[in-house]
């Protein structure tokens, strides 16, 4: 609905389908090894808050390489989750 809305209003469609998705971290490929570290322990250690649930079916790990046409990704690990229908 957003995507007619956004036509009507003369804007152009986005030329691949809408995948919602939600980046948790960026690390940069001249980060140094510590700040890798520090990276990963900020994400082990932190708290989700569960006051706005969202069904998830799956957790993909993806790479992103920034270009100046725009980001251009690439799954390196997709892992599904049990319980989950359709999946």
């Amino acid at each position: 609905r957003v995507d007619d809305a956004l036509a009507q209003a003369a804007f152009e469609r986005a030329p691949r389908k809408f995948s919602p998705h939600v980046t948790i971290a960026r690390v940069r490929d001249r980060a140094s090894r510590i700040e890798r570290r520090k990276a990963a322990e900020s994400l082990l250690s932190a708290k989700l808050d569960s006051a706005f649930p969202i069904p998830v079916e799956r957790i993909s790990l993806m790479r992103s390489v920034l270009l100046p046409s725009g980001p251009e990704y690439s799954a390196l690990a997709e892992i599904p989750l049990e319980g989950t229908e359709g999946a």
